[in-house]
């Protein structure tokens, strides 16, 4: 059942791929499709678009509970993240305007 991601594991592996096309390692249209559709969902919502982007989803495909479900998990992953990332932001400018020279990226 993980054909797919082991292909692409495989492929990352390989030092003598340069570029690794992710439509390569489906087996049929049908696969390819439903990434094609995925990936078009995902890019109609952004942190600030999220409820506009649940409006032209659901207006442009007819998702099943499951697709649903995985939607809104993917929401929720998003919405983590970008409280993860603004908490590290935060932390980082504190350390800064205190004056801490500890950690970070640049020296």
């Amino acid at each position: 059942m993980t054909e797919i991601l082991q292909k692409i594991i495989d492929d990352l592996d390989n030092d003598e791929i340069e570029t690794l096309n992710i439509l390569d390692c489906f087996n049929d249209e049908k696969e390819k499709e439903l990434y094609e559709k995925w990936v078009k969902i995902y890019f109609s919502i952004t942190p600030f678009t999220i409820k506009e982007g649940l409006r032209k989803i659901t207006q442009a495909h007819d998702l099943t509970n499951e697709e649903q479900i995985m939607l809104l998990s993917y929401i929720k992953f998003f919405e983590r993240r970008l409280m993860e990332l603004k908490g590290d932001i935060d932390s980082r400018t504190e350390k800064f305007e205190s004056g801490d020279k500890g950690g970070g990226m640049f020296a």
